[in-house]
Order: structure tokens, then C-alpha cells, then sequence
């Protein structure tokens, strides 16, 4: 993910979101996860990641500037999360049951929350 400063990551085997300026300098550790990151978004101020923890998942959202705690914007269990977008004031994703759901298997819904 990219905006007009920097370049964001996920680091899944180190469990981590990171940031280094679009020069390659100052690499930032913005948070370290407590499951395993994937999806990635940048909106507003904030960069907003999914933590997937075995079977459960949620969107949380640390500042830019990194220095914080992160915050759990949504929980699912059973559930996967992908297609991640934020924008100023909202998130939006993609969720589906996962083989531990009791949701039937293949649907798939649009999700969106304010932030």
C-alpha cells in the first residue's frame, strides 16, 4: 500500500505492519500483531490491517505515525476477511464463512463500517 509519503506493509511471518519512506529510509515499525497479518488499507490517519488469528479474524487500525496501540474496529469469528478499503470515515471488506463457520459455505458479503 502506498501513499503520498510512504509505503506500507504487512510482515506475516514477523507478525508486523510496517512503513519506510518512499525513499527507503526510515523503516517504522507501526505495530506488532497479535495474529497474522494480511489485508492492508490506508485512510485518513490511520493504516488499517486484518489479524488473522487460526480461524477468527479482525480489522483494527494503528495512527500513521505509528507510537500507539492498535484498535479493534471489528471481530468475526469463523470468518475470513479480504478486500480491504478504507476511506476518511469508513472501512469496507469483503467477508466470507470460512470451513469452520456455521454460515453456509460461499457466501460472500460486502461489509462497511463507519470509523
Amino acid at each position: 500500500m502506498i501513499d503520498d509519503r510512504y509505503v506500507y506493509w504487512t510482515a506475516r511471518e514477523g507478525q508486523a505492519v510496517n512503513r519506510v519512506d518512499k525513499g527507503g529510509h526510515h523503516q517504522l515499525l507501526l505495530v506488532r500483531t497479535a495474529g497474522i497479518p494480511e489485508a492492508l488499507a490506508v485512510g485518513g490517519e490511520f493504516v488499517y490491517y486484518v489479524d488473522r488469528d487460526g480461524n477468527d479474524a479482525a480489522i483494527r487500525r494503528v495512527p500513521r505515525q505509528g507510537k500507539a496501540q492498535p484498535e479493534t474496529i471489528v471481530t468475526r469469528a469463523r470468518t475470513s476477511i479480504d478486500g480491504l478499503v478504507a476511506e476518511e470515515h469508513a472501512v469496507i471488506w469483503f467477508e466470507s464463512a470460512n470451513r469452520a463457520s456455521a454460515v453456509p459455505s460461499g457466501e460472500t458479503r460486502i461489509m462497511r463500517i463507519e470509523v
